[in-house]
């Protein structure tokens, strides 16, 4: 079977987001984040609101909680999406077509002039979301597979050949 699609950034993005679903910690950790841009509106409001009803002047260090909030979630939305554009751009994937052939042994991806052969007992986790399919293999790298990729019936041949050939325990999908 052979899948054929052009690489986006939603493609990479779906590898970030599985890499903070699967982190440990990853939902611990955005909650504490949304705790400390929370605590940091609460106290710089009340801090507004306390010197407003003195009726004192209001300076820079009034508004310092709030801009930290600010901050916080400027790095989160804006910052964080922009510096793994960069990253992918830095890679040179974005754009280029993708072609992988999957057979009872494994698969062959190319990308641009780049050719890999990635045997089954190399896939290590298997997981996605609503949008794509990811083939890890290892920590940091996996394939990702839209699932605007696979024509008509392929999507399960494709799921049928994981679940003969990859280890049941690693797939998540």
């Amino acid at each position: 079977m052979k899948i054929e699609w052009t690489y986006t950034f939603a493609d990479y993005e779906a590898i970030h987001r599985s890499m903070r679903r699967g982190r440990r910690f990853g939902r611990i950790r955005d909650f504490f984040i949304l705790l400390l841009i929370a605590v940091n509106f609460g106290l710089g409001f009340w801090f507004l609101g306390l010197q407003l009803q003195r009726g004192g002047e209001l300076g820079w260090l009034h508004f310092a909680n709030i801009g930290i909030g600010l901050a916080l979630i400027f790095g989160i939305f804006v910052l964080g999406p922009l510096y793994r554009k960069w990253y992918l751009r830095q890679q040179m994937m974005e754009d280029k077509t993708v072609t992988i052939e999957f057979d009872n042994e494994g698969l062959v991806a190319q990308l641009g002039e780049n050719t890999t052969r990635t045997l089954w007992p190399g896939i290590v986790r298997v997981d996605g979301d609503k949008t794509h399919h990811l083939l890890w293999i290892n920590k940091m790298q996996a394939y990702s597979i839209p699932k605007r990729a696979f024509g008509e019936g392929q999507e399960e041949e494709f799921l049928n050949l994981l679940s003969e050939n990859v280890d049941n325990g690693s797939i998540k999908s």
